[in-house]
């Protein structure tokens, strides 16, 4: 049977949203003290994680295009647009959201929903305790695979190289402004990779850092209505690049068997995957907790 000393590893969102699920389980948080480190565009597909997390979800109206920063104008989709996307957020050609422009029904969490969420389990949240083996049998890990491949693995067995860019994101407060908006910006000229405006907060996101890229035009807001930026840092794994499909299901899997250490989150998983998907997997764990039941890993390792 899985032991029950697991631990919750990392109070990130998925972290804490797991905290939610498992409420007797402690969380273990590397930090000193809390980091909201997820400052992008945060929409969900449904008011599943809301229910979970008992908070109040705001469904709203989603409108994207694509910008030609160098043509200044929305262009269509197109297969050149979407691999020069591609390649700029993850430095290779795969499928990305850009090709998907039609209106659509998100569900805005709060600006602090970070904060909501962890004030409800930061009694028994752990700071300042760093994981340098594998966690306990039974944990729910959010460790990002590059790192707990170190853990796992010898140096000298063979691994793919994992490839990641940093973000960084810089918020800014719209006055007279109640709109939901994505703007892609796939030019290789501009760090600048999407541009967004939640409510009355525009997002701008750029690999690396920031540059000097009109993020206002795109939406033709005038500066005049813009003010109070706001700088969140650089978000170490923020575009993530696949790795080999059949390596990434076998490492899980002997994560999962071996070790009974349940991967939760885009970087532990190493796939790009949304908060409304972290839900659905923390389903199949507290499945494969409760019945020791490794039938339903195929699941997991999707």
């Amino acid at each position: 049977m899985i032991s029950n000393n697991g631990i919750i590893v990392g109070a990130g969102l998925s972290g804490i949203i797991a905290a939610h699920v498992f409420p007797r389980m402690k969380i273990i948080e590397a930090s000193q003290e809390p980091v909201e480190r997820h400052r992008a565009v945060l929409r969900f597909r449904s008011n599943e994680v809301g229910r979970i997390l008992g908070v109040d979800f705001k469904p709203v109206t989603v409108n994207k295009g694509i910008w030609s920063a160098k043509r200044h104008k929305f262009i269509e989709p197109n297969i050149r647009a979407a691999n020069a996307y591609s390649f700029k957020v993850t430095g290779g050609y795969f499928d990305r959201s850009i090709w998907n422009l039609e209106q659509s029904t998100r569900y805005v969490a709060p600006d602090n929903l970070y904060e909501m969420i962890l004030d409800k389990v930061y009694n028994r949240t752990h700071w300042g305790q760093e994981i340098t083996e594998v966690p306990p049998a039974g944990s729910i890990s959010t460790i990002p695979m590059p790192t707990m491949a170190k853990f796992v693995l010898r140096e000298d067995m063979d691994h793919p190289e994992f490839k990641f860019a940093s973000i960084n994101v810089l918020r800014y407060k719209v006055k007279n402004c109640n709109i939901h908006q994505t703007v892609y910006i796939p030019d290789p000229d501009t760090n600048c990779y999407r541009v967004s405006i939640t409510g009355d907060v525009l997002i701008a996101e750029f690999i690396d850092n920031a540059d000097e890229f009109d993020i206002a035009e795109p939406f033709g807001i005038g500066w005049k209505s813009i003010d109070c930026m706001q700088s969140s840092g650089d978000q170490k794994y923020g575009k993530i690049s696949p790795v080999d499909e059949s390596w990434r299901r076998a490492f899980m899997h002997k994560l999962t068997v071996d070790y009974k250490v349940y991967s939760l989150g885009r970087f532990a998983t190493w796939r790009n995957i949304l908060l409304d998907d972290v839900v659905k997997d923390l389903e199949v764990i507290k499945g494969m907790i409760r019945q020791d039941d490794y039938g339903l890993l195929r699941t997991l390792v999707r």
